[in-house]
């Protein structure tokens, strides 16, 4: 079963690289690690990030998301860094069921601060003391001068999340992440387009 799981999201991972430095103006290129270290997603206010660096009082930009459709639910709104966390009791994606496959994926993990609950999105590190490519990133994803979609959808395990240049699954994309849930899901994830799919 979590074979299944790798497989469905690799293309997204492979597809990511090809992308990364065109996030941003040409000119302004922003590699893999700073994608990675500024984006993550959101279960019940616990964000999974591959971050370790986070500080609390960090602060991120959210879009929550349906979770049916996997639609964005409103404008983005504001969250902070509460601390890190160390249980399923304060974050779901570190239950028993599921905590391996998600921590081996490299996440780290954090509670966050929001004046309502998040179900479900997608967090975006906006911290003051980010590095220049992460800060030119967060502005231009924030300013949304390009048709930025946020979307997530079903596999047969879990959940995957994902951020596009444009339409959801035909475009350019920016960042994929995963999380795995530990139980049976009904799949609703579209097929890749060939020009995302791996070569390998």
């Amino acid at each position: 079963m979590i074979t299944k799981l790798i497989s469905i999201s690799k293309p997204l991972i492979a597809a990511s690289l090809f992308i990364f430095s065109t996030v941003i103006a040409a000119e302004e290129q922003v590699n893999v690690e700073v994608i990675e270290n500024a984006f993550g997603w959101i279960s019940k206010n616990c964000i999974a990030i591959k971050n370790d660096r986070l500080e609390s009082n960090a602060n991120l930009l959210v879009v929550e998301l349906d979770e049916q459709s996997g639609k964005p639910k409103q404008a983005t709104i504001t969250a902070s860094i509460s601390r890190p966390a160390k249980n399923s009791h304060e974050c779901a994606p570190l239950k028993s069921d599921r905590r391996e496959v998600n921590v081996s994926s490299g996440y780290s993990f954090y509670v966050l601060s929001s004046e309502k609950p998040i179900k479900l999105g997608v967090g975006l590190v906006s911290n003051k003391a980010a590095s220049k490519d992460l800060e030119k990133l967060v502005q231009s994803l924030s300013q949304n001068t390009r048709k930025i979609i946020y979307h997530s959808c079903f596999t047969s395990e879990g959940i995957q999340f994902s951020v596009w240049e444009g339409e959801a699954y035909q475009s350019k994309l920016i960042w994929s992440g995963y999380y795995y849930v530990g139980y049976d899901t009904d799949a609703n994830c579209p097929d890749l387009p060939l020009h995302l799919q791996s070569k390998e």
